[in-house]
């Protein structure tokens, strides 16, 4: 089972757990568009979109993020989450925080 923690800047907190099982969850704990990162989750190609809020300077081009609940990477583009394959490993966790901009 993999447990997988995601903060990225001051506005995005989210966790998957149990990346790649049948009972996958993922939780929006912190998710703001008004404020620096917000998440959302696309059943197009099952991956959570890290996006840039409102609180982002405009000048700054809009950047995405893409992380998969099969395996808890991220990936930069949506194929290559999409195409990403589960994870298998025992018991496992990870944390990832990305600072501010």
């Amino acid at each position: 089972m993999l447990n997988c923690n995601y903060q990225v800047g001051r506005d995005l907190e989210l966790s998957i757990t149990n990346a790649g099982g049948a009972d996958t969850c993922i939780s929006f704990l912190r998710s703001n568009i008004k404020g620096d990162y917000y998440a959302r989750f696309s059943p197009m190609h099952g991956c959570v979109i890290v996006a840039q809020g409102e609180d982002v300077a405009p000048v700054i081009p809009i950047e995405y993020a893409f992380i998969s609940p099969k395996n808890g990477k991220i990936y930069r583009t949506w194929p290559e989450c999409q195409a990403s394959k589960k994870v298998s490993i025992g018991v496992a966790s990870c944390l990832v925080h990305a600072g501010e901009q």
